[in-house]
């Protein structure tokens, strides 16, 4: 109570209305939107008043009236069975009930005699229960006594939070099992079957009057009494006894509450002044939640649940009716940005010069049945009464005709058919005025007229109100593994559902749009960047639709590229049942590139299965997993600008413990004792995850930033860092006498050595590499870092070094596409803690670097 008091005092004491209101429903306080600031200060002020210095909540107050009831109804159960003691404990407790009610002041006599009468009730009685009573009533009394307590304890905790009728509900509890384990002691066992059987009636009539103290009946429906503007002052005691008797009258069943039922945090506010409010609303709220948030305000214009960006509300009705003058004169204006599926091709549209025209054709005029009426009687007054009817017609006026259904009847179907074949004409006007959809400068305007479909809720093309959008081409990439645009829209005119329809209609629907068939995505993606309103009110929500990096861009600077869902959910699963079931042909494998130092597996290592034409099986699945590869082929060696060629693949399952050490894919030819054996090498390693759920497995990727493009230059492979260059061992450097030397460059424009050439038996080299002859990988990194120019040393670093380096870790995902360069990216598998890791992985080819012609 103490903490619901403090609340209002502090709205009181500041300037808030959305404080004032929320503290006002807390306190039981009806209000509604056009109730003032100086009200709702005035309701508050009457409540502190009313409820100053009470120990319980007027609401709550419902407690001592059941309470005294009941212990009327105790003292004469009491009575009834002879328990003279019990009676006089019935009584006593109404006594104090009477004079605590009475003076219901904090700290005051009455309230701690009431507490002590009631200790020492509790222990009378328990005292009693445990010589009269058997075990098993015994036992019984206990744990409802133990209930009981537990009710107290749960009813003061609610109370001094605030949680009024939740407390009040608590407080009814003590005094239900209270009287239930007061009827296991009345009972007397000892009572012979008459007398036992002549209190019978007396027990029911005094259950069914309590029962009836806890349950009143009310209809659900019943309209929760108004609370006056002026509420007249009160002393406290009567405050609350009012308020008591009211809460115990009040219906059982709540009315839910206002508002959003779950936690919604407060949007963004871009402007705010006297008279208007722009949020920046999220994809996740809707107009109801917003309402709920800002209840004084009033929509000017509305989004879509699934849209965000900018919506302006009105905290005035003026304003508000500035707002929609201004929506309707076409004086707004709202630009969006959309990510749309496919990649818009401007000149597939036909071209044209001309600017829509908003106007719309005049209005049909319908003429009146009356207008059909006189056409007729004219008629007849024409070429003369040939019938009774026309007869009847001539000597009959419209003001007593109109009265006859039978005579009247033609003229309104007349009149319903020239109404009808008006609206028909008027929509063909307005559809012909419309100019479809055409290509201007650099934007694609789509001039379509929509129609509402209520029972649908969707939106339909060709017919209904005219619409115009205009689209300018933002951007084009991919998203989600699927090529997508980024477009930015004006709205020339405000329809439901009006760039959504239009894009369908396009052939390039939004990204997340199910209700028009758009590809999936985690929201809806459509944003409303920008509102220009009346008054200099504006705001801008920025963009946060972002396309994916491109994959080329990414490898190509030494990242990770990763896309979920890449692979089909049915598609890699079963791809995962073949690799299960060709479990037999698995090898235990797990090559590192380190002839030197082979690496031992034991029973949990990874199993690996390479993949050929004669591998049995699944063939369909792997089928469309190579051709899924070969796209991805084709388009990213594009990109990188390297013939790529698919000849390794394999399946590989890691079992709990299994895991893959520090490594990398590729190293340059140097480091190995044959050089390149084949024509060519690994260019960039893939990996597609098949497991479902497995815990652990991560790919984890040691990436560093990289000022130019890093792994490979010119067939030359990536040996080193300084700092955020890359290192490239050139093979072929020309000698003096046509012999090929090493030599360490970057690339800054062209290239720039920082090494002096030098070759296996070079001086430079022997002091380098020392005594050893057979040098291990870190043992050559090292003396390829003692080779480089001594005034640049400091900062070379090999490329299997990790300082510096940003971690990546790749969740095992069904589905999940990874791309990375082999020859610059150092990575290893974590160990899988649970569950199978399942991919097909393997490694798209470029051909090695041929030897010079000089050579």
């Amino acid at each position: 109570m103490d903490s619901l008091q403090d609340e209002v005092k502090a709205a009181l004491r500041s300037t808030d209305r959305l404080k004032l209101r929320a503290s006002s429903d807390r306190c039981g306080i009806s209000t509604t939107t056009k109730t003032s600031t100086a009200q709702l200060r005035r309701n508050l002020q009457q409540w502190l008043d009313d409820v100053d210095g009470l120990v319980l909540p007027p609401r709550c107050s419902a407690v001592i009236l059941r309470r005294a009831f009941t212990t009327v109804l105790c003292s004469s159960v009491a009575l009834v069975c002879a328990r003279r003691d019990y009676a006089v404990i019935s009584v006593g407790t109404l006594s104090t009930s009477i004079l605590y009610w009475r003076k219901p002041r904090r700290g005051s006599v009455e309230r701690q005699f009431d507490r002590l009468w009631v200790l020492l009730s509790f222990l009378y009685q328990g005292r009693s229960a445990c010589r009269e009573l058997g075990a098993g009533r015994l036992a019984t009394y206990w744990a409802l006594a133990l209930i009981t307590l537990g009710c107290y304890a749960r009813a003061r905790r609610l109370g001094a939070a605030g949680s009024l009728d939740a407390s009040a509900r608590w407080h009814s509890g003590i005094h239900l099992v209270g009287n239930v384990a007061n009827a296991i002691l009345y009972a007397d066992p000892g009572l012979d079957a008459i007398d036992a059987w002549s209190r019978f009636p007396f027990l029911v009539a005094y259950w069914a009057v309590v029962a009836a103290t806890y349950v009143i009946v009310v209809p659900e429906d019943a309209p929760a009494p108004k609370r006056p503007k002026r509420a007249p002052r009160r002393s406290p005691r009567l405050a609350a006894a009012m308020a008591g008797l009211a809460h115990a009258l009040a219906p059982t069943a709540r009315a839910p509450p206002r508002g959003p039922t779950r936690l919604v945090v407060r949007p963004r506010e871009l402007h705010r002044c006297d008279s208007y409010v722009v949020i920046d609303k999220p994809p996740s709220l809707s107009m109801d939640g917003v309402q709920a948030l800002y209840p004084e305000a009033k929509f000017c214009h509305q989004l879509d649940a699934a849209t965000s960006g900018c919506l302006a509300l009105a905290l005035s009705r003026p304003a508000a009716r500035r707002a929609h003058d201004a929506f309707r004169a076409r004086n707004v204006r709202k630009t969006y940005v959309a990510i749309v599926d496919g990649v818009i091709d401007l000149d597939a549209f036909p071209a044209r010069d001309a600017a829509p025209c908003l106007l719309e054709p005049p209005a049909p005029v319908s003429l009146p049945a009356y207008a059909f009426y006189e056409g007729e009687q004219k008629r007849v007054r024409t070429y003369g009464a040939a019938t009774p009817p026309d007869e009847f017609l001539l000597a009959t006026p419209w003001s007593v005709a109109k009265r006859n259904a039978t005579l009247r009847a033609p003229f309104d179907a007349q009149a319903a058919e020239a109404a009808a074949r008006a609206r028909e004409l008027h929509e063909e006007q307005r559809v012909a005025a419309s100019l479809g959809i055409y290509r201007r400068g650099a934007e694609l305007v789509v001039d379509v007229p929509l129609t509402d479909d209520p029972e649908r809720f969707v939106v339909g093309v060709g017919t209904g109100k005219r619409a115009v959008s205009v689209f300018r081409v933002f951007a084009t990439g991919h998203l989600h593994g699927k090529p997508a645009t980024k477009v930015e829209v004006d709205l020339l005119t405000g329809r439901r559902h009006q760039i959504r329809a239009h894009l369908k209609h396009a052939g390039h629907p939004i990204f997340g749009d199910a209700t028009y068939g758009g590809s999936t995505a985690p929201r809806l993606m459509l944003h409303a960047r920008r509102l220009d309103l009346v008054d200099g009110v504006a705001a801008d929500a920025g963009d946060p639709l972002e396309l994916d990096d491109n994959a080329a861009d990414v490898i190509r600077s030494g990242g990770v590229y990763v896309e979920e869902s890449w692979l089909p959910r049915d598609l890699a699963l079963a791809l995962r049942t073949d690799a299960l079931a060709l479990r037999e042909l698995f090898e235990r494998s797990g090559v590192t590139n380190e002839a030197a130092r082979p690496k031992l597996f034991g029973d949990e290592d990874r199993e690996t299965l390479t993949l050929t034409k004669r591998v049995g099986g699944d063939r369909a699945a792997r089928a469309e997993l190579d051709r899924r590869l070969d796209v991805l082929r084709v388009a990213l060696g594009e990109e990188l600008g390297r013939r790529l060629s698919a000849d390794e693949q394999y399946y590989s399952v890691h079992g709990p413990g299994a895991y893959l050490g520090l490594h990398m894919d590729e190293r340059h030819e140097a480091f190995k004792a044959e050089g390149f054996a084949e024509t060519s090498r690994r260019s960039v390693s893939w990996l597609v995850y098949l497991n479902e759920k497995p815990v652990g497995g991560e790919l984890r990727s040691y990436c560093r930033e990289s000022a130019g493009a890093c792994g490979a230059d010119e067939g030359n492979l990536q040996v080193g860092w300084l700092g955020a260059e890359p290192v490239f061992l050139d093979a072929y450097v020309r000698g003096a006498d046509d012999e090929a030397l090493y030599g360490l460059y970057i690339r800054d424009g062209a290239r720039r050595y920082v090494s002096e050439p030098f070759g296996a038996d070079s001086a430079s080299w022997r002091a380098a590499r020392g005594d050893r002859e057979d040098l291990d990988a870190d043992a050559f990194h090292g003396a390829l870092g003692r080779m480089v120019d001594a005034e640049l040393r400091s900062a070379y670093t090999s490329v299997e070094d990790r300082d510096g380096s940003r971690i990546i870790d790749v969740a095992p995902t069904l589905g999940t596409l990874v791309l990375f360069d082999s020859a610059a990216s150092v990575h290893e598998v974590l160990p899988t803690l649970e569950g199978r890791r399942v991919a097909v992985a393997g490694w798209f080819h470029e051909a090695c670097r041929e030897a010079p012609d000089w050579y």
